[in-house]
């Protein structure tokens, strides 16, 4: 990328013709200078043998490169547990009689048991599925759009369904761990909507700054 060549000679002429070029000069430290918006252009002035050259930021590239390989292994993830729910709900009628010989209560509840937790599977993959088409966006260095505002919004009626669908099962029959999952979807409906509202007002500024450009 090329840089104004009057930017370079005045970044020279400061630094080693003013206060700092004698303090560099007797530790024989190197200083970098951003030269470009984003720091991926450095100037790298050696106050020890006297010059300069204009590099990129390799520190700034190695940064983008692990958070891009974090959210790889991150929609990795959000995959694999779309395709294991697929596989978990469809089994559901297998899984829980073979539970139900262990546990007599989903035995003696067979069918309302394998209903409530057929429609919970799919409301959970409901979520997943919204989840991955944010990922995309993601990837796509392209976060504040109206479809991920749509999705957060889809995510929190998905989790307030999961809730409803809880409180049903616990008039079947009552576990703790079923009161725990009705609070963290309560929670995950609530932190959606917040979400979704906090993307809206972000996407409202990008528009208005992009209309007065």
């Amino acid at each position: 990328m090329a840089v104004p060549i009057w930017l370079c000679c005045l970044r020279f002429f400061c630094f080693f013709h003013g206060r700092l070029a004698r303090p560099l000069s007797r530790i024989g430290m190197n200083l970098d200078i951003d030269l470009s918006k984003n720091d991926k252009i450095v100037l790298t002035i050696d106050a020890r043998r006297g010059i300069l050259w204009i590099r990129k930021n390799k520190r700034k590239e190695y940064g983008e490169m692990n958070r891009d390989r974090v959210i790889r292994i991150t929609k990795y993830l959000v995959d694999f547990m779309f395709a294991a729910g697929i596989l978990v709900t469809l089994t559901l009628p297998w899984s829980i009689r073979w539970a139900g010989t262990y546990l007599e209560c989903l035995a003696e509840n067979y069918g309302e048991i394998v209903t409530i937790y057929f429609v919970l599977g799919i409301l959970a993959l409901a979520i997943i599925w919204e989840l991955r088409k944010m990922f995309r966006t993601v990837l796509a260095r392209n976060c504040f759009v109206r479809e991920n505002v749509a999705a957060l919004k889809h995510m929190s009626y998905y989790s307030g369904l999961i809730v409803l669908m809880s409180i049903v099962r616990t008039i079947v029959y009552t576990t703790i761990a079923m009161l725990v999952v009705i609070l963290v979807f309560v929670i995950a409906g609530l932190f959606c909507q917040v979400l979704a509202q906090i993307f809206d007002q972000a996407i409202q500024y990008k528009e208005e700054n992009d209309l007065t450009i």
